[in-house]
């Protein structure tokens, strides 16, 4: 048999049980408890090292804090046997904290840094509520004698921090056995100081409550050996309100008010000032839980209309070019029936429709990387005029404007092609949607950098709207409006710029009154020698 960390801890639990089973004090029962209650934190150190090592990130973070935990734990047997017991608690009292810091630093699968936060402090919360209502229960009971409260109040709190962890890790990756260990540790070292408390002899090495004590240290032990479940993936779309999970953190708040109430009803009144500041608290506590439920569910009624409303928007934006290229392809069994001209155009409205289709799928994609500065970028020498030309094709409705192309000579842009493509189109677009029908594009060269301004005559964007409009699913003015956008193009195209190391930036048309969007790229001089020319995006 392979002898592993688990069988080490198995033996010692024997060897433990005996020696304790054997009555008295006696010399080597007593050594061998020492050497097993140091033996075991230190196992549990060791293995969870390594399992931080192995697992990295936030996770392996929290079991390195861990496995400083057992390591502080491994001298508490040896502290006891020598009688230095004020030693022993401070290193009682510095591993339950670091065990509580490991706990808000797990994180939780597919949940993003402000989810984690909340959840720490969650946890952290439950915590402190559930050791305040601790301590109120045994207060004056014969827990509370020897600073064995202050045990119970500890060990309470963390077995609710880590079981409320437990239950948001278990959604994504079932049941984590670790933290199922770790609880049953807690809660024997629960069990065996309620044991000492209401014992009627003092503690000593092989006291009955070592039985609970040493089931807790190789609980902890083979928390660190448990193997770890994978996150499952998860869907982007919004899952039903589980209001267990956003009522629990407020339960035990509005339960340890109704306990702040029971205790004050004997002395309401004798002081009314305190009684008036009392009652003052109460409401507030009860006006901010309640604001705290309306947010929750105004939050999340906007998340999920702000997503049926991308849902919608671009499925209006996909309907129409598919439909334009479905009806063409029905044409096709009559093929031989039209001229040349004919084809021609049908090839080049399909093709032209399938970009469209290409954009809005491309910038959803570009957006759910979340890294969109982070594009990988292919830069070439590209001359502007001829990607103005290329971008300019890839846009039909411009046929319905009256478009001026203002291109300083010889201007070369190094960039990738198809990236600044989409950035030139994506404002061609927004300029024939929001515009009056009159529409200018300017070039040039300015401060080391290629800059490409849009022009139009529409309304403009006010200046409230001005910096949010780079942002996903944000459509400024037109949130309400009934022309279709998706509202991520421009994040998108600010996204590709910066890539470059570029930036977008909008003002008002001093050309044409509308508004004005431009991009600037730095100029690489060491791709200027032989610009790209691009072949014809449609059929001439």
């Amino acid at each position: 048999m392979k002898f592993t960390g688990a069988t080490a801890v198995l033996l010692m639990w024997a060897a433990a049980a005996v020696a304790i089973a054997i009555p008295g004090e006696k010399t080597l029962p007593t050594w061998v408890l020492v050497a097993c209650g140091t033996a075991l934190p230190a196992i549990a150190a060791v293995h969870a090292a390594k399992k931080g090592e192995r697992l990295g990130g936030r996770e392996g973070l929290a079991w390195r804090i861990f496995a400083v935990g057992m390591v502080v734990m491994t001298p508490i047997y040896l502290a006891e046997f020598v009688g230095a017991t004020e030693i022993e608690d401070i290193l009682i009292a510095v591993s339950y904290a670091l065990g509580g810091i490991a706990i808000i630093t797990v994180p939780l699968p597919n949940a993003g840094p402000y989810q984690r936060l909340v959840a720490s402090l969650d946890a952290a919360g439950l915590g402190l509520v559930v050791a305040t209502g601790t301590f109120w229960v045994i207060s004056g009971s014969e827990l509370d004698t020897g600073g064995h409260a202050v045990w119970v109040m500890s060990d309470t709190a963390i077995m609710v921090m880590l079981g409320y962890v437990a239950v948001r890790r278990s959604q994504d990756r079932g049941v984590d056995w670790a933290f199922f260990w770790l609880i049953g540790g807690v809660g024997a070292y629960l069990g065996g100081v309620m044991i000492s408390s209401i014992s009627t002899t003092a503690y000593f090495i092989g006291h009955p409550a070592d039985f609970a004590y040493f089931f807790g240290m190789g609980s902890f032990a083979l928390a660190t050996t448990a193997s770890e479940n994978r996150a499952r993936q998860t869907r982007l779309i919004l899952k039903p309100v589980r209001w267990v999970h956003v009522l629990a953190p407020y339960t035990m708040v509005v339960a340890l008010t109704g306990v702040l109430i029971v205790h004050e009803a004997g002395e309401w009144g004798e002081d009314i000032a305190g009684s008036v500041l009392e009652l003052g608290i109460l409401t507030t506590i009860l006006l901010v839980l309640v604001r705290q439920l309306a947010m929750i569910v105004e939050q999340r009624h906007k998340i999920e209309l702000e997503q049926n409303g991308v849902i919608a928007t671009v499925s209006h934006e996909l309907r129409t070019p598919l439909t334009t290229v479905m009806g063409f392809l029905d044409l096709l069994e009559d093929w031989d029936k039209f001229s040349d001209e004919e084809k021609i155009e049908m090839v080049s409205m399909m093709r032209s429709q399938s970009h469209v289709m290409g954009r809005v799928v491309g910038d959803l994609v570009a957006v759910a990387r979340e890294e969109i500065e982070q594009l990988d970028i292919t830069r070439s020498s590209l001359s502007v005029d001829d990607l103005l030309r290329s971008a300019i094709e890839l846009v039909p409705e411009l046929q319905q404007t009256t478009l001026s192309v203002d291109v300083a000579p010889d201007i070369v842009l190094t960039a990738d092609q198809d990236r600044m493509l989409q950035i030139i189109t994506n404002y061609l677009s927004n300029a024939t949607k929001y515009g009056s029908g009159h529409i200018d594009v300017v070039a040039f060269e300015e401060h080391d950098h290629t800059v490409i301004e849009v022009h139009d005559d529409g309304p403009g964007i006010p200046d409230i709207f001005r910096l949010v409009i780079w942002e996903r699913f944000e459509r400024g003015p037109q949130r309400q409006g009934s022309i279709p956008g998706s509202g991520i193009g421009l994040s998108v195209a600010r996204g590709i710029a910066r890539s470059h190391g570029g930036e977008t930036q909008y003002r008002s048309s001093e050309r044409l009154g509308g508004g004005c969007f431009s991009v600037h790229i730095p100029i690489h001089h060491q791709l200027l020698q032989q610009p790209e020319r691009f072949e014809p995006a449609v059929p001439a």
